[in-house]
Order: C-alpha cells, then sequence, then structure tokens
C-alpha cells in the first residue's frame, strides 16, 4: 500500500506527457476509481470526502494520507513473475495507445527492456505452451481488427503523399515512408474511413499522434503547431507549416478529413497553444 501523494508524484508527468492536455493532472482518478476494477483497494475509504460525481477530493487524500494498494493475491502474482508486468503494460498500450507511443511509454515507466514471451514457467512438460500463455494468446486476439483496405485507400486518395509536406520519394517505383494514420485513433475505436485518415510521412505521422500538430476543422483545415514544440531542426520540420493548409488533400470532400474526428484529435491529443 502506497500514499497518494506518491502515486501522485510518479503518475502525474506520465499523465502530463501522453495523456489528453489538461491544465493540471488528474492523478485522483485513477486512484479512486481503480477500486471498482476488482484490483485496487484503498485503506481508509470512508476517511474520503468525494464529489457529487463521487470522485475523491485531492485535498481529502492528502490530508488524510490515504493509502491505496493492489489486492493481495495480485501483488503477489506480480512479485512472482517478472515477465507479468510487461505482459499487462504491452496489453494496455496495444489496447489505448498507437504503435507509435509504445516504445516512450515502456522506456518512460521502466518497462522497456522488453522479457522473453515465453518461459520456462509457461510451458508444460510437453513443452506446449502453459494455460497462463494461452490466456494471454487468447486476449491478443480479441483486441481490435485494423481494416486491411484502410491504408490502401488512404494512400490512393492523397496520392501517396504526405498530408504535409508533400513527402514523395519512391523506391523502384513504389512509395516509400508515407504511412497511412488514423486522426481519431484506432486505439480508441476510430473508424477505417478515409475521412478519418491522413497519409503522413513517418515522421510527421509520429509528430500527429504525439500531439505536436492538429488540422482545424474549418474548410481549409489548417495546420496548427503546439506552442510547446521546439528544437533543432523544428522550423524545417514542422514549424513551417504553422498556420498553412496541407500540401495534399483527397480530390473529393467524402474523403478529406471530417470535422468530427478532427475535433477529438483536437480535444483528446493535441498539445495545445499554452
Amino acid at each position: 500500500m502506497v500514499p497518494y501523494s506518491l502515486v501522485d508524484r510518479n503518475l502525474a508527468p506520465l499523465l502530463d506527457r501522453f495523456g489528453p492536455r489538461r491544465k493540471s493532472p488528474r492523478t485522483q482518478y485513477p486512484f479512486w476509481r481503480m477500486r471498482k476494477d476488482g484490483i485496487w483497494e484503498i485503506d481508509r475509504p470512508e476517511e474520503v470526502t468525494t464529489t457529487h460525481s463521487d470522485d475523491a477530493h485531492v485535498k481529502s487524500l492528502r490530508a488524510n494520507d490515504i493509502h491505496g494498494g493492489l489486492l493481495e493475491e495480485d501483488y503477489v502474482a506480480l512479485r512472482q513473475d517478472p515477465h507479468l508486468a510487461w505482459r499487462i503494460a504491452e496489453s494496455i498500450i496495444e489496447a489505448h495507445f498507437p504503435k507509435s507511443y509504445r516504445a516512450d511509454i515502456l522506456r518512460a515507466t521502466g518497462l522497456d527492456t522488453a522479457p522473453d514471451q515465453v518461459t520456462a514457467s509457461s510451458q508444460d512438460d510437453s513443452g506446449q505452451l502453459g494455460e497462463e500463455r494461452a490466456v494471454y494468446e487468447y486476449e491478443l486476439s480479441r483486441r481490435l481488427k485494423r481494416d486491411p483496405g484502410f491504408r490502401p485507400a488512404v494512400l490512393s486518395a492523397y496520392r501517396e503523399k504526405c498530408a504535409v509536406c508533400a513527402f514523395d520519394v519512391r523506391l523502384d517505383g513504389k512509395s516509400t515512408a508515407v504511412e497511412a494514420a488514423h486522426i481519431h485513433w484506432h486505439a480508441d475505436a476510430g473508424p477505417g474511413r478515409v475521412c478519418n485518415g491522413l497519409a503522413l510521412c513517418t515522421l510527421h505521422h509520429r509528430l500527429f499522434d504525439r500531439g505536436a500538430f492538429t488540422l482545424s476543422s474549418d474548410d481549409d483545415r489548417t495546420i496548427s503547431v503546439a506552442r510547446g514544440a521546439n528544437g533543432t531542426g523544428f522550423d524545417e520540420v514542422l514549424g513551417r507549416f504553422d498556420g498553412t493548409p496541407p500540401r495534399v488533400l483527397p480530390r473529393t470532400d467524402h474523403d478529406r478529413p471530417a470535422e468530427k474526428y478532427l475535433r477529438w484529435h483536437q480535444t483528446e491529443v493535441f498539445r495545445g497553444n499554452s
């Protein structure tokens, strides 16, 4: 069991870096809400005052030195299996974030060194995968399936060029390093429609997923760059596009980025102008 103050200190920078843009990270939400997930407990919940929506008051958590922690059986399981935490983290990241977030989140949480996926403890005497591994593979198979037609449809609509910079390098006649990005993340059930996609070069795809820029919802779909973005090469790679329309857009309105998906990206991903 650990005090809320410790959870707040460690979780706040992660939420600020990888979560939606907020004035302040709301670390009290997971600390209090996870009780309902059946994996977390609070030592003295009766001493915590709550809001009308049944969320804990931060001042109450701090003033009463409230502690929280995993249920004993889950805590023991994590201590006994050094691979379990990594597998859980992988599962959560894949379920809720684009692939471009994976390495950064694992590194930030100290889980960037991946253990072997299959260990002796996960195999039976015949060398076959044991029950634990079978359950893990089953959970993997249940995740959202990507529409195989999404990428070629998006690249075709954008003439296989990056929407931001019109990057169009080809190798043996084939487009290279241009990808189909979801505006409303696939991991958040964003649909595999062309109007929810952008053709972006590898670099601009990563920057878009991380909220370094977004597109406006007006007819021009103007590029807006986050004020916090900076560094060597910034102007050349991104800064010079701020306030300009994309270099490439689909020819038909039906395929152009839809307003509702852009608004989601502006709210949930874009790092803002403050």
